[in-house]
């Protein structure tokens, strides 16, 4: 999917704006899950790994960008903290987008098939 950003992500002294995404692998959840995890002290003192959905969610939005203009990625979280808001309410809307369009058309697939074996 490509769309464009109001603001940006600078590189030199251009903004980028034509983003470019891809569809995640498995190798990106493990990532993301792997990269949201921090290990903490319970009250006893007990090591306790704790994994923030936040993070992993930013994981993995940073993951399925494939470029920001001339900028490859994933791009780093320092990068997607530095857009602005409105390009990240860009970003969040056109991922979650697809993500219906991608479920609306498994959907419509599999009614299409069992409507055909009903006939």
């Amino acid at each position: 999917m490509e769309f464009r950003l109001k603001d940006g992500l600078m590189f030199g002294d251009e903004p980028q704006l034509d983003v470019e995404t891809r569809e995640l692998t498995t190798q990106d959840l493990i990532e993301a899950e792997c990269a949201a995890e921090r290990l903490l002290m319970d009250a006893q003192g007990q090591p306790v790994l704790v994994v923030s959905q936040v993070l992993f969610n930013y994981e993995l939005i940073r993951r399925q960008i494939k470029r920001i203009g001339k900028i490859n990625g994933p791009i780093s979280l320092k990068q997607l903290g530095s857009l602005s808001t409105a390009d990240m309410e860009i970003i969040n809307a056109m991922l979650s987008a697809q993500e219906i369009a991608k479920a609306t058309a498994q959907g419509l697939d599999q009614r299409g098939r069992l409507e055909a074996t009903d006939a």
